[in-house]
């Protein structure tokens, strides 16, 4: 049950999420059956991929925002 309640709680902090640099939640997409379920987000498509990703091949990203912003996520919940 805990791993339902935060799967829940970071959909409503997506959701409730504007920013140009932050893409648009549209979701959640539930698959499996009995005890063998798998859960994800569906997103806006972005074109560099995920966070980790974007960092990698970015020299140049800004690795402080990038972590205030998932700190900010974390503690808006």
């Amino acid at each position: 049950m805990f791993v339902y309640q935060q799967f829940r709680r970071e959909m409503r902090i997506w959701a409730r999420l504007r920013h140009r640099n932050l893409a648009i939640f549209y979701g959640y997409i539930i698959e499996g059956e009995g005890t063998h379920l798998t859960a994800g987000f569906v997103s806006q498509w972005h074109p560099h991929g995920n966070v980790m990703k974007y960092v990698r091949s970015k020299g140049d990203a800004n690795k402080e925002l990038l972590v205030s912003l998932l700190n900010f996520t974390e503690a808006s919940g």
